[in-house]
Parts: C-alpha cells; sequence; structure tokens
C-alpha cells in the first residue's frame, strides 16, 4: 500500500539544476522533485542504463518503490548499496524492501549496517527483531480463511468499512466518477464507493459513488472514510484545495506538497440517497495532514492519522473525545506504546475500548502489519499492541482491518493476488479440530491405534488413546487424508475437509473409526468367493481377508459366510435386515472398498423360488438395498454404490419344481453378490 495518501498532488518547485546538465537529467530530477514519479521512472530508467550512480539508482528504487513495484525496487536498491558512495538511506530502504519480499536474513544484515551508522534510530531495533521473529511467524498456523473481493480492480481498491448492508471502500478505479491523474501513481485519484453486501463474501455487483455535495466528489482525493452507527454522517479524507469560480485546485503546505483534511458529510437524505452538508473537522490545518478518520460506534471517539508536528514520528494515531452534539475535543496523541518512528496509519475502532490500525515500526512481518490495541477511555492511554495472526497480516502492506462480526470482516493488502495493487479480501476466522476413537468392530471396545494425516500444507502422525479421543488442529480450507492403523488389524483410510460452516469460530469434527481384526477370533472365518461366470456354479473357497486382492470390471463376485465345515449362511427365508452375523461378513466388502477408494460396484441380491414373482422380487430389491445402506452408514460415499435385486429369476440352483428343491438348495439361491462397475 502506497502511504501517499497523505501527500497528494505537489506543487511546481523551484527547479535546482545547471544549465549544462542533459535533457534526460533535467526532466526525471523534475518530475522525481515533483513527486511525479511514475513520470520519472522512463527517464531515470533510460540514465541508469548508460551509466549507473547510486544516487541515480537510488532515486529509480525510490520511484519503484513509491508506484508499487517492490520487486523492481528492491533489485534496485540492491545495486545502489553494491556501488561506493552510496546514502544511508538507501541501505535501510534496501532492507525494507528485502522484508516485503520475505528476504529476512538480507534485510537484517542491512539494518543492522544501518544501526551502526545511525545508533539513535530506534526503529531499528524492532526492525532488526522483527526479521529474526518473522521467518517462523510465516510458518505458523493460520487463524483462518481469506476471500478475494471480486470487484477489485487493477487499480488500487482498499479501506473497506460498512455503511447499513453496504461495503464502503476506497479506490482509483474509475466509477462513473471524472478524476485527474495522479504523476506520482500514473492511476487516477481515489474516491469512495460502496457495493451491496449480501454477506460474508457475497457481494452485489452495483458499484457505485457515495453522492454528496459537488465538495465531496472532487477530481483530488477523496477517502477513506468511516460512518456513524445509524449511518447518518460519514467523516472521510479529502485532499485539501480551493473552489471558486476561477479555481479549483489543491492547496500546499510551506514545502509545497498538498495536505490531506477530514470532512464530515451529514444531513443524509434517504429519498436521493446522498450527504447534503460537508463541516470541515476542526482541527484540520493547511500545514500538515490529517487522514484516515475512524469514530467508535457510540461515537463518542474519533481516532485519525496524522503528521503534525511534534509527533513521536513519521504519520502518528491520534484520538479525539465528543464534547457535544457537533464539538470535539482537541487531539490527544495516542502514545508512544501505539506510535513510534515509522508510519502508524488506518485506525478502525471494534468497539469503545478497542482499536485496530496498522503499522510498520512495531515487531512485525514486514511493510504495514495490522494491531490490535485495548484503550483506557478513564485514563486515555493504551495497552501494549498485538500484533494480528495470519493470514490477516503478511511481508507486504496490511491495512484498514474491519470486523463487523466476530470472526469475520474485510481489510485490505498489496500481498500479491490476481490484481495488482492493493485489493479487498473477506476475512473468516476458522479453528477446525479432528477428534478420533478408535474400536475394535467385532467387540465394539475402544482400542490404542496409530494415526497419520498429510494434506499439502501439513502432515502429522501420533497415536489414539484408548478410551479417549486422538485431536489434531487442523490448517483452515485443507482436505486431508488420514489412515488409522494397528497391529493385527485391517488399516482404515479416510479423509477430511477442514472448512467449517461460517457461524462458528471453532469447530471439531468428529470421527469414530471401527478397526476389523485380520485374524477372526470367532469359530468360524470370513470369505468372499468367485464364480467364474454369473450364472456358473460357485466354487467355495475360504480365503483370509483380503483374499483377493485383484478385481476386474463385470466380474461377479458372490460375499459368503463359512464355518469350517464349509456349511454357507444365506439370507433367512423372507428376511432381509443386516443382522449381526451378516455385518462381520459385510464388513469385508467394506474393507474391499477402503482399500480401493475408486471402486464403483452394484450390489445385488436374490431370492428363492417359494412366493410370487412380485414379492420375491420386492424382498431381493430390499436384500440389496439394506447391505447399500450399511455400507454409506460405515462411510462409503453414495456415489460408489448401486444396488439390484433379481428376485428368483436368475437361481444358483435351478428348481424345475420350486417345492422339489431341498431347504439347502433354496438357501444357495438366496445369494449376495456385487459387480465391479469401476476400479
Amino acid at each position: 500500500m502506497r502511504i501517499f495518501i497523505f501527500i497528494a498532488a505537489a506543487l511546481y518547485l523551484p527547479l535546482m539544476m545547471g544549465a549544462k546538465e542533459n535533457k534526460d537529467l533535467m526532466k526525471a530530477n523534475y518530475y522525481y522533485y515533483h513527486y511525479a514519479y511514475n513520470e520519472a521512472i522512463p527517464y531515470l530508467e533510460k540514465l541508469t542504463d548508460t551509466g549507473a550512480s547510486p544516487d541515480l539508482l537510488e532515486k529509480l528504487g525510490d520511484c519503484y518503490r513509491l508506484t508499487g513495484n517492490t520487486e523492481k525496487a528492491t533489485a534496485t536498491y540492491e545495486k545502489a548499496i553494491s556501488i561506493e558512495g552510496h546514502s544511508d538511506q538507501s541501505v535501510l530502504k534496501c532492507g525494507l524492501m528485502q522484508m516485503r519480499l520475505g528476504k529476512y536474513a538480507e534485510a537484517g544484515t542491512q539494518f543492522a549496517i544501518y544501526k551502526k551508522q545511525h545508533p539513535e534510530d530506534n526503529r531499528l531495533t524492532n526492525l532488526i527483531q522483527s526479521c529474526l521473529e518473522a521467518p517462523g511467524k510465516k510458518e505458523g498456523f493460520p487463524t483462518g480463511v481469506t476471500q478475494f473481493a471480486p470487484f477489485n480492480s487493477d487499480g488500487s481498491d482498499y479501506a473497506p468499512t460498512m455503511w447499513g448492508r453496504n461495503l464502503v471502500f476506497t479506490s482509483d478505479s474509475l466509477f462513473g466518477v471524472k478524476k485527474k491523474t495522479d504523476k506520482w501513481s500514473g492511476n487516477a485519484y481515489y474516491g469512495i464507493y460502496m457495493v451491496p453486501l449480501e454477506g460474508g463474501d457475497v457481494f452485489g455487483e452495483d458499484v457505485r459513488p457515495i453522492d454528496g455535495p459537488k465538495e465531496m466528489n472532487i477530481r483530488y482525493h477523496t477517502g477513506p472514510c468511516t460512518f456513524s452507527a445509524d449511518g447518518t454522517k460519514m467523516y472521510f479524507t479529502r485532499s485539501r484545495f480551493n473552489s471558486g469560480l476561477l479555481q479549483n485546485k489543491a492547496v500546499g503546505g510551506k514545502d509545497s506538497t498538498v495536505t490531506l483534511e477530514i470532512i464530515q458529510a451529514s444531513d443524509y437524505d434517504t429519498t436521493s440517497g446522498r450527504f447534503k452538508t460537508l463541516t470541515p473537522f476542526p482541527f484540520n490545518s493547511s500545514s500538515y495532514s490529517s487522514a484516515h478518520p475512524a469514530i467508535s460506534p457510540d461515537g463518542k471517539l474519533l481516532a485519525f492519522s496524522s503528521d503534525k508536528p511534534r509527533g513521536v514520528g513519521g504519520r502518528d494515531i491520534y484520538v479525539c473525545k465528543r464534547l457535544g452534539t457537533n464539538s470535539w475535543d482537541a487531539p490527544v496523541n495516542a502514545g508512544k506504546t501505539i506510535n513510534t518512528e515509522g508510519e502508524e496509519v488506518f485506525p478502525w475502532w471494534a468497539d469503545s475500548t478497542t482499536l485496530y490500525f496498522s503499522s510498520d515500526g512495531h515487531v512485525g512481518l514486514g511493510g504495514l502489519d495490522i494491531y490490535k490495541a485495548n484503550y483506557d477511555r478513564e485514563s486515555g492511554t493504551f495497552g501494549t499492541p498485538v500484533a494480528m495472526p495470519l493470514p490477516l497480516n503478511s511481508s507486504y502492506d496490511d491495512m484498514t482491518l474491519s470486523l463487523p462480526s466476530e470472526g469475520s470482516g474485510y481489510f485490505s493488502s498489496d500481498r500479491p493476488a490476481p490484481k495488482a495493487g492493493d485489493n479487498i479480501y473477506f476475512y473468516r476466522h476458522m479453528n477446525v479440530y479432528l477428534a478420533v476413537s478408535v474400536t475394535d468392530s467385532l467387540t465394539g471396545k475402544s482400542i490404542t491405534a496409530n494415526i497419520d494425516l498429510t494434506s499439502t500444507k501439513d502432515s502429522g502422525s501420533g497415536q489414539v488413546p484408548q478410551d479417549t479421543l486422538y485431536t489434531k488442529h487442523l490448517w483452515p480450507n485443507e482436505r486431508y487424508l488420514v489412515n488409522v492403523s494397528k497391529a493385527g488389524y485391517w488399516p482404515h483410510p479416510f479423509t477430511v475437509s477442514a472448512v467449517t460452516n461460517g457461524k462458528n469460530l471453532r469447530d471439531t469434527i468428529f470421527k469414530r473409526i471401527r478397526l476389523t481384526p485380520k485374524i477372526n477370533t470367532w469359530d468360524s472365518t470370513f470369505a468372499v468367493t468367485v464364480s467364474e461366470s454369473p450364472r456358473l456354479p460357485i466354487r467355495p473357497g475360504i480365503m483370509d481377508t483380503p483374499g483377493i486382492n485383484v478385481f476386474e470390471v463385470n466380474k461377479v463376485y458372490v460375499i459368503g459366510y463359512f464355518d469350517f465345515n464349509f456349511n454357507k449362511f444365506f439370507y433367512q427365508a423372507n428376511k432381509s435386515d443386516v443382522n449381526f452375523e451378516k455385518k462381520v461378513v459385510l464388513d469385508t466388502l467394506y474393507n474391499i472398498l477402503m482399500r480401493h477408494p475408486t471402486m464403483v460396484i452394484q450390489v445385488q441380491a436374490h431370492s428363492d423360488c417359494r412366493g410370487t414373482e412380485e414379492y420375491n422380487m420386492k424382498l431381493s430389491i430390499d436384500r440389496a438395498y439394506s447391505v447399500v445402506a450399511y455400507l454409506k452408514k460405515r462411510g462409503i460415499p453414495k456415489e460408489r454404490l448401486q444396488y439390484k435385486g433379481f428376485g428368483e429369476t436368475a437361481p444358483t440352483v435351478p428348481c424345475p419344481d420350486c417345492y422339489s428343491c431341498t431347504e439347502e438348495e433354496h438357501a444357495q439361491n438366496r445369494v449376495l453378490e456385487f459387480v465391479v462397475l469401476k476400479i
């Protein structure tokens, strides 16, 4: 984020150029000293191509930095400090840019060099500490997820805040308001816009400017802004300018830079949808800027950022207390707990005692970081600021955090994104845990087991203790492959997605896993028998699960249950339920499906010939469905399961005269099978 919102268009400065200097150098210096950095770049690039001096390289690095090109700025500063005669400031600037790119070791080296040359600069202690701590923090656990706002433009969009059911933001993109071009950045000046908010990260499509008197939507900088709780007043930043019949231009201070001021818009007309009255903030000045107003929800506090003299350094946060309906007490500096020798900008009140703001002077990740501080209204002092966690902060500029509801809100950042410049993000707090318990599938008793988890950003392993839960903090929005295992049991792999419904700050995903023993302790053994073709007699064969390791598409596999005397158990006559005996058998099929996570099957059930054809068809369908229902309950996705009943139409043992078959032959016709449709 370019903090040049404090310094808008510059007025003309006298040129301090000798007549013998070449034309390109004259133009480069003219644009550079008039804050037209975008216009200076091509001339400085041309000059540094032919003969690089550390002074010209530093100026080119400044232009890249102040127009948002961090990569080129870093490379240019690095080149400048490699040449003898470079300035101390180029060392500091190089370190700051390296820090933005996450090059913390290199940045720490530059800051150490600069600190030796300028021991009085207290910023360096925090900057050096930041470089030591930042690598570990960047690898830390994020507290939520971010969503890129769909209305972001290729320009700069930032400072989101709520106004009723609208999200209001500041942008230098053109949405119907005619703006001059800022020669600093090459983009249009800022304006205030709004977009309907349907909730969370769902936005409308009607992006339009906020309407008001002509002095509000000027052709220079307008925004950021803040609203009273009832929405009838708006406090906003504006370039200081003169308005008249023959002049309508920005006004500069003693150093010929345009200052910024705070304006109150009131008398909002709900019929026309516009503010009618503008009132200047009583503590504006032509000699310094006041910007980024933020009013507390109760309307009694107004925080803003200013570079007024005798501050702590750079831009500081100030706080005003309301005296009456339309009057404010004199601004008070927030103090050295909040303000540093760096930049403190973009305050926002969450409530009457909690202030968010951005700073590049506290220990952080690089660039501007977002901090939270508690405010004591009686003493008028702030507690120690706390840096907001990932992903709200990054090594780039992160600012203007607005949290209208607990756990979710909006902020802006110039971190790498699909669109250039500053962009607006929706943030949702997510704190997701996985809790796993394990039991023996036969006895139902709790057992100890091993667990392994992997995702693209995280992994872990551990032990699920007996009679309690294994818990794991999951990386937000990540999909995990989990495997539960124990010696003597078949492993149980499954997937889990760490996505909450957005309503709860902390969600726990519970998984109760039943592991199947490899060795049966009962007086029988599991088996899956195979017929060579769908209707040939079955050749029973005992095999330990998972007896079959290679399956073929369109082949019929018969699910059977055998005792040691080779007696097969089939469905009981006129029964379709899955009782305990059949669950033991179906767990074999479940294990097969778990070992082949892409397999799709069709469960097929049959009946004997006794009863009507309609009755037998329905009975066989019910039998097949009961198997599918059991497998779905165990966690097999429904997309992998189909079922079909054949009734009495495909007997294993033909019975020309139904009542001539024995009970054993009828039992063999109540067989359960499955066909592999897809591997």
